[in-house]
């Protein structure tokens, strides 16, 4: 009787040791390898055209204030002595020297400002074509693999 009892026991602990493999995780199957890949794909296409839309919105920022920072300085030069003298006189009034120098100090000021803003946007616009081409290349080696994946040999 004691003889059928250790048999029984060493039946059970195969029995569990069954149990203990089936529970493993397996590999993922090739199939679920090529889904996963593709999954990552799209979801690095959405990344990259989010990119994209960025480093547009920067660079049309950039050049919208380049040309504001262009009219500003257009409109400093007309602020110059002579410049002033003629368009004022062309209107009919006297040149007024506070009031042109003072235009001509607020004028500095905001071509000072757009020309901080349009080096963030330059930067910005830098940074997102950097990430960008990451993500680009990324894209393309998981486009490599995804065939490698979907070829026989695979």
């Amino acid at each position: 009787m004691s003889s059928h009892r250790s048999g029984g026991g060493s039946h059970r602990r195969h029995k569990k040791h069954q149990s203990s493999a089936r529970d493993a995780p397996r590999p993922p199957s090739p199939a679920q390898i090529l889904e996963e890949t593709q999954q990552m794909l799209r979801e690095l296409q959405v990344q990259s055209e989010t990119y994209t839309t960025q480093y547009d919105y920067h660079v049309r920022e950039a050049r919208r204030l380049q040309i504001m920072m262009q009219s500003a300085s257009e409109e400093r030069a007309l602020l110059s002595g002579s410049a002033a003298a003629v368009h004022a006189t062309r209107q009919g009034r006297m040149v007024d020297h506070a009031e042109m120098e003072a235009r001509r100090e607020q004028l500095d000021g905001e071509i000072a400002t757009l020309e901080l803003s349009i080096q963030h946007y330059q930067n910005a616009s830098a940074s997102m074509n950097r990430l960008w081409q990451s993500v680009e290349t990324e894209i393309r080696r998981l486009q490599e693999e995804i065939v490698a994946l979907r070829s026989p040999l695979a």
